[in-house]
C-alpha cells in the first residue's frame, strides 16, 4: 500500500434511537480487522441538524458527541481510552427568550499539531455517538473527518489495537 499523499475523508451520521438515549452509528469502512494498517485522523468537522440545535433552550440541556472506537461505553468521557473525543454542548442563556447565541457548523477540532499531525487510530470499527440531555425529539448529529492512511507493522499494529483496549 502506497503513503497517502493527500488526506482521504470519511463521513457518519447518527440519530438518537429514542430521545435522550445514547446511540452509535458506525463507520462503514470495508477494512479487515487485521489488515495492519492505521489512520492518521488530522481533523473532524461535526454537525448538529437545525432541529436538534433548536432543542437546546433550557440550562439542563446537553448534547454531547463522541467519536469512539467502540460502542459498549456507557457514557461519553475521554476517562475511557475507546473515546478519541468528546464535544459536549450546552445552551448558553443570557437572559430570556430575547437574547440570542450563534450556532456556527462545522464545529472543528484540530488534530494537527499532535505528534505525527493527528490522532493514529485503528480504522475499524470507528462510531460517531450522540447522547442528547432534555430534548423532544431525537438528536441528529454528523460528523467527517480527514485522515490519511499510515501502512504499519504487525507489533505495532497490535500495540494500537491493545491501547484503545478493542481486544476483548
Amino acid at each position: 500500500m502506497a503513503k497517502d499523499k493527500y488526506a482521504n475523508m470519511a463521513y457518519i451520521s447518527v440519530t438518537e434511537s429514542t430521545v435522550n438515549t445514547l446511540t452509535f452509528g458506525e463507520l462503514e469502512t470495508g477494512i479487515s480487522l487485521f489488515e495492519k494498517i492505521g489512520w492518521n485522523i488530522h481533523r473532524v468537522n461535526y454537525w448538529l441538524d437545525n432541529a436538534t440545535i433548536a432543542q437546546l433552550v433550557a440550562g439542563s440541556d446537553q448534547l454531547q458527541i463522541a467519536l469512539t472506537l467502540s460502542n459498549k461505553v456507557t457514557t461519553l468521557n475521554l476517562s475511557d481510552a475507546a473515546v478519541l473525543d468528546v464535544l459536549s454542548i450546552n445552551p448558553i442563556l443570557i437572559s430570556t427568550g430575547e437574547s440570542m447565541q450563534w450556532a456556527v457548523m462545522p464545529m472543528i477540532r484540530d488534530f494537527s499539531t499532535m505528534p505525527m499531525g493527528g490522532k493514529l487510530v485503528p480504522p475499524r470499527p470507528i462510531y460517531l455517538a450522540v447522547k442528547a440531555t432534555g430534548f423532544a425529539s431525537a438528536a441528529i448529529v454528523s460528523c467527517r473527518f480527514e485522515y490519511t492512511t499510515v501502512e504499519l507493522k504487525p507489533d505495532d499494529y497490535w500495540e494500537l489495537v491493545e491501547a484503545y483496549r478493542l481486544v476483548e
